[in-house]
């Protein structure tokens, strides 16, 4: 079974290092391991399209920084 919050971690993740506090409010850092960087593309299409889709429906939120 996978978390629930994971799709939020990874896209996340994909746009660098990050501490576990700034995930889930702990002090952990995160960072895609070598193979994950090779989602990066696939992750970032569907970081895109999760905001396209946002924009259609006229739902608000704040993009995330790109690194």
């Amino acid at each position: 079974m996978r978390a629930k919050g994971e799709p939020v971690i990874l896209a996340h993740l994909k746009e660098g290092v990050h501490r576990y506090g700034e995930l889930w409010r702990r002090h952990v850092e995160y960072r895609l391991s070598e193979e994950g960087e090779r989602l990066r593309p696939a992750l970032q299409a569907l970081y895109d399209w999760g905001t396209r889709r946002a924009a259609d429906r006229g739902i608000a939120f704040e993009p995330l920084p790109i690194h």
